[in-house]
């Protein structure tokens, strides 16, 4: 992990100095913009991920809100899945070991690279009995920031990747 400064640094060089790094990068926004405008299926705004969530509105509104997972919504691409626990898991899953299930199930089910997963597990104030996690943010290796989260429910796993294009 290098500091949030080391990678601005490199990124402008990369930006000014590699044209074919600054052609790269600017296509893959416009892809990943173009997705969000497509209507992509697992790209979603605030409203469609409340609709679709399954949860208690009030609790993981609340939990969505306090992490701030759409509060650069005009400038980032949020991908979305939701993992259903099976009846095993929500009968004998043990909390301590759930961070290395959660980095597992980023890198299945969203193509993370599992090296790239730090996350930290969040106080919850009035999210009822759901666990909250963040990541770290680090830079993909686009030149773009991302960030991951998830809300852990008695049913599910919601993971949200987040990635700020500008």
């Amino acid at each position: 992990m290098i500091s949030s400064a080391d990678a601005e640094r490199l990124l402008r060089i990369l930006q000014t100095q590699h044209r074919e790094f600054n052609k790269k990068r600017q296509d893959y926004i416009s892809r990943q913009l173009a997705s969000v405008r497509d209507g992509k299926g697992d790209v979603v705004n605030e409203q469609e991920c409340l609709e679709i969530s399954g949860e208690k509105a009030s609790n993981f509104a609340n939990a969505v809100k306090h992490l701030g997972i759409f509060n650069h919504s005009d400038n980032c691409v949020v991908i979305y899945k939701k993992v259903p626990r099976t009846a095993l898991q929500q009968k004998t899953e043990q909390p301590e070991g759930e961070q290395n299930l959660i980095s597992y199930l980023f890198s299945r089910w969203m193509r993370v690279d599992i090296e790239s997963i730090k996350l930290v597990r969040q106080k919850k104030p009035n999210t009822g009995d759901l666990r909250l996690w963040r990541s770290l943010r680090c830079m993909n290796v686009h030149g773009t920031y991302c960030e991951m989260f998830v809300i852990s429910s008695q049913f599910n796993r919601h993971l949200f990747h987040v990635e700020l294009l500008r």
